[in-house]
């Protein structure tokens, strides 16, 4: 996208658009997450007002990768190679 030097003002009106609409959600989300009550449907619109300006930007979202549960567990939790008593390694 390039500094601000580099936008345009349409573009800038859509990134200033983009915070504004982000910190909306983002207070709304808070206010959910303690219990209060909210318009969902506004904080629909908004997470769609989101992705649309976000699209119209060109920025799109790029997943982290992500660790298998497997993997995890494994680095998490190793396995200690089980132990043989002496008897057992004496009969093989």
């Amino acid at each position: 996208m390039g500094g601000l030097d580099q936008c345009s003002e349409v573009k800038l009106g859509l990134l200033r658009q983009l915070a504004a609409v982000t910190v909306k959600a983002e207070l709304l989300a808070a206010q959910m997450f303690n219990g209060e009550p909210i318009n969902v449907s506004e904080l629909c619109a908004l997470a769609s007002t989101t992705v649309r300006l976000s699209s119209r930007l060109g920025l799109e979202r790029v997943p982290k990768p992500v660790e298998t549960l497997s993997s995890y567990l494994a680095r998490v939790y190793p396995q200690e190679p089980e132990e043989t008593d002496e008897f057992e390694q004496e009969a093989e």
